[in-house]
């Protein structure tokens, strides 16, 4: 799609949010596109801090930037019809590490308002990098507005995708199934269990990668500003690898009063000897 060809890079000066609070500017920009409200994906409230990564709304709502621990920051800007042809992205994503730009990903959404296709650009020195080929990213929902397929261009050989396909049973994910055409090595199928007690997803919180094996990489943090879809109806228990014995992950997750999860703990199994945990907190 060589429209996104002509697209202007959006500026690499930031001015990044200390703390845990959000940046509030009324003039931050146009309206939302249509079905971008943030409150639909989060009725009970936006986290400000994911594993780490602060983010940063203003006072419209909208997620302006995500930023690292380490000082990475994923920083949003959304492109008025009035600014844009019919063909234009309508949410431009630029990846920007110790003040130089090294992604950008140009967003186009569908009518419910979320991505269903992005163009991913690769800088170096501020300029495009050859050695990178860039890469192109589809996304279908079901009719309840969650996402069902991802589907992503794999290198630089034309034709090869890894396509991610979603099952769900009612609003819970319980089948993934990945195919790499580049790797088929890299297959796989996960089952997705909730245990016997499901707990309510009430912070609608999506870690597609670590709990999903949906490979969502740095389009992960485009979920909290609306772009990625519904979240699970619950909080997903253990992650298993299917046709691959003693292969899975446990998910045990610590709530505040209102429900909300405040830690994460995950314990990956790999073998009958051998695992290792990782942890994850959430402020609210």
């Amino acid at each position: 799609m060589n429209y996104l060809n002509k697209l202007p890079l959006a500026a690499a000066a930031i001015a990044l949010c200390a703390g845990f609070t959000s940046c509030s500017d009324d003039d931050n920009g146009p309206d939302l596109p249509p079905g971008g409200d943030i409150t639909e994906i989060f009725p009970n409230g936006l986290p400000r801090v994911v594993d780490g990564a602060t983010i940063a709304t203003d006072t419209k709502g909208r997620v302006l930037q995500v930023t690292e621990a380490g000082g990475e920051v994923m920083k949003f800007d959304y492109i008025a019809d009035a600014d844009k042809a019919p063909t234009d992205p309508d949410v431009m994503i630029s990846i920007i590490d110790k003040g130089q730009l090294e992604e950008q990903l140009a967003v186009r959404t569908n009518a419910q308002g979320y991505a269903e296709y992005a163009y991913q650009t690769f800088y170096e020195n501020g300029k495009v990098d050859p050695t990178e080929p860039a890469q192109e990213w589809y996304f279908a929902y079901t009719a309840d507005g969650q996402l069902k397929q991802l589907r992503r261009t794999e290198g630089a050989v034309a034709g090869q995708y890894e396509t991610t396909d979603i099952e769900y049973t009612g609003q819970n994910i319980t089948n993934v199934a990945v195919v790499n055409t580049a790797r088929p090595a890299e297959n796989a199928t996960y089952h997705i269990v909730y245990g016997e007690k499901p707990i309510a997803n009430k912070g609608n919180l999506m870690l597609f990668d670590e709990c999903f094996g949906i490979d969502m990489d740095e389009m992960g943090a485009a979920y909290y500003a609306g772009l990625l879809g519904k979240a699970t109806a619950a909080l997903p228990a253990r992650m298993e690898k299917v046709g691959t014995a003693n292969y899975y992950t446990t998910f045990d997750w610590e709530l505040n009063a209102k429900g909300l999860p405040t830690r994460l703990t995950a314990t990956e199994v790999t073998s009958p000897t051998t695992s290792s945990t990782d942890f994850a907190t959430f402020v609210w």
